[in-house]
């Protein structure tokens, strides 16, 4: 078997999608749309050898476009992340809070130790959330 040149991956890879989505009229529509989009931005800034070519502009086109939904996706799936780390430390907060309270200082150790549990999910959550926003950038660690 002969191995398929990249183009020709890429065109195969398309006709396979298609076929795979052809029983739903609205996703093949919205996957020609996303490849016109696609094809017009690598066309747009396609680096040309010579006068004028830099490398920098090697991360644009196709993968300029993949770069964006990813990076999309994972600022989305960040930002819920942090937010839930920093409902789930603020509820942990409160309720040590409320254990200090209610029992005074005989309780103060267990509530200061569950409030600190809630601060510590709260930076993992945090921490977490960064890291996905990071491989959604395709930034290295």
């Amino acid at each position: 078997m002969q191995k398929a040149s990249g183009c020709e991956g890429i065109v195969a890879a398309k006709e396979a999608t298609k076929l795979i989505i052809s029983g739903e009229p609205d996703l093949v529509a919205r996957f020609d749309d996303f490849l016109e989009k696609a094809d017009m931005i690598s066309n747009q800034s396609r680096p040309r050898r010579g006068a004028g070519w830099e490398p920098s502009n090697q991360g644009k086109g196709v993968t300029g476009a993949a770069k964006f939904v990813t990076s999309t996706a994972g600022n989305v799936v960040g930002g819920v992340s942090r937010t839930v780390g920093n409902v789930a430390g603020a509820a942990g907060r409160g309720l040590g809070d409320t254990v200090t309270s209610a029992t005074g200082s005989a309780g103060k150790p267990v509530g200061d130790a569950i409030g600190s549990v809630g601060t510590g999910v709260e930076s993992g959550a945090d921490g977490l959330a960064k890291g996905i926003e990071n491989a959604g950038q395709w930034k290295r660690s």
